[in-house]
């Protein structure tokens, strides 16, 4: 029992929390020059052993959960069962939130995440953080995830399939509680290790074909969008159109091209290579 510890811990224990303010002092009053000629790497030294007995006396003062059950009458039960996002009647919230606002309280996310593991983190893969179509998603992603407690981990893969993998092992190892991708390559085997460990993943804009039904996709409607405005500059008579897309490789141009190629053909509409190009999105 660490409590109890604490308690038969002698009060003059070098290392006790009360002991902190004056070792800090002994140590400052070390480094004046009318108390004692020092070198300025052994004064330095005392200031960093000084400073670290300050960070330690601070982290000591901090509010636990068996302060805020002191400072409401709550056991803590409802305290942990609060902090962990459950159900509380009203009125202890209430008295919750005002015993967390007076008290200062932090969550440790870090011992939380050990015991419940969970890390209320989320982890991001994307192509480019440049691009603002992706910096959308994740603004998007990120507002309703910190509605729910959560925050997010993102990597930039840099359109590198090596990359992704190194990202994807990344996360795993920072122990997210669920995964957002937008795939540079198409099978993205590394994903299966993430489904192993039966972690969330939701692919977002370009579809992984092997895992379709196995996670969840969200995506654009690039055929259709493709064949609709290519039918509407046929509407207008034009006959001479070009496509721009970004890589064959990637899912999303793959679709647009297929909408482009089926549009052509059912209006009898020659194709010409020379008006498809591909470029760097």
């Amino acid at each position: 029992d660490r409590e109890k510890v604490r308690s038969l811990r002698p009060s003059w224990h070098p290392f006790c929390s009360k002991s902190y303010p004056f070792l800090r002092l002994f140590l400052r009053l070390l480094c004046k020059p009318e108390k004692l000629s020092l070198t300025f790497p052994v004064k330095y030294a005392i200031l960093l052993v000084s400073e670290t007995f300050r960070f330690l006396e601070v982290e000591d003062m901090k509010a636990t959960m068996k302060d805020i059950a002191q400072k409401t009458g709550l056991g803590l039960a409802t305290i942990s069962k609060y902090m962990n996002g459950g159900h509380v009647l009203e009125k202890n919230r209430i008295a919750i939130e005002a015993a967390i606002e007076e008290l200062d309280y932090t969550v440790n996310e870090f011992a939380r995440g050990l015991k419940t593991n969970r890390s209320k983190t989320v982890g991001v893969v994307i192509p480019q953080l440049n691009n603002i179509f992706m910096t959308s998603i994740i603004t998007s992603v990120e507002e309703v995830l910190r509605g729910h407690g959560y925050g997010i981990l993102v990597t930039d893969t840099g359109k590198d399939a090596k990359r992704e993998e190194e990202a994807i092992r990344f996360l795993l190892r920072k122990k997210v509680d669920g995964l957002f991708i937008i795939a540079t390559s198409k099978e993205v085997r590394e994903l299966d290790v993430v489904l192993k460990n039966q972690i969330p993943v939701v692919v977002v804009d370009r579809k992984i074909e092997r895992l379709e039904g196995i996670v969840d996709t969200v995506l654009v409607e690039n055929f259709q969008a493709a064949k609709k405005t290519v039918q509407y500059l046929i509407d207008q008579g034009h006959t001479k159109i070009g496509i721009l897309i970004g890589s064959r490789e990637t899912y999303t141009s793959r679709r647009r091209m297929d909408g482009y190629l089926e549009t052509l053909k059912e209006n009898h509409i020659p194709v010409r290579e020379e008006w498809i190009e591909t470029a760097d999105f």
